[in-house]
């Protein structure tokens, strides 16, 4: 169902994207909020499946700002130290966090981004760089591409994660 309200959002004017948003919070927020940001120890393995696509779902597409700011604080707290996010989000944690964040977060992600991490650590770190939703951070994010500071193959997952959102194209 996600993906199929995803490939319908390609085609909404922009003048209908408030409503559609408000649509997704009223369809699919509580139960994002319930789920959260972070696995309970004794819940199934059909929740901890559901929880990263509904809960990026409705922070992305449905314009959560709430769930948008408790992924900003728990992308800062993983920036510190990488067990404070559980593996299974960490992904969809920093996707959320750039989509409602600042060029403070930007900053943040970029000062990590130098520091030597392993392949899966840089490759969250370059599709939350194609998740800021901020105009400025996108010119910014792309600037990256023709930087000396990546090289160019793991550059393009700005690129591709952009190209993924129906607002970019």
């Amino acid at each position: 169902l996600i993906a199929l309200i995803g490939d319908i959002r390609a085609v909404v004017p922009e003048a209908l994207r408030a409503d559609e948003a408000r649509w997704i919070r009223a369809m699919f927020g509580r139960k994002a909020h319930r789920l959260g940001l972070s696995p309970a120890p004794d819940e199934s393995e059909e929740t901890r499946q559901l929880r990263p696509a509904l809960v990026k779902f409705v922070i992305d597409a449905g314009d959560d700002r709430k769930l948008g700011a408790k992924a900003i604080v728990l992308a800062k707290r993983w920036l510190q130290d990488r067990s404070a996010v559980d593996a299974s989000m960490v992904q969809t944690v920093l996707e959320g966090a750039a989509r409602h964040g600042n060029r403070e977060l930007f900053a943040l992600f970029r000062a990590e981004l130098q520091k030597p991490r392993d392949r899966r650590e840089r490759n969250n770190l370059l599709t939350a760089f194609g998740s800021f939703d901020d105009p400025a951070l996108i010119d910014s994010a792309l600037g990256l591409l023709l930087s000396d500071e990546l090289d160019i193959r793991e550059a393009m997952q700005i690129v591709w994660m952009l190209s993924e959102d129906a607002r970019h194209g």
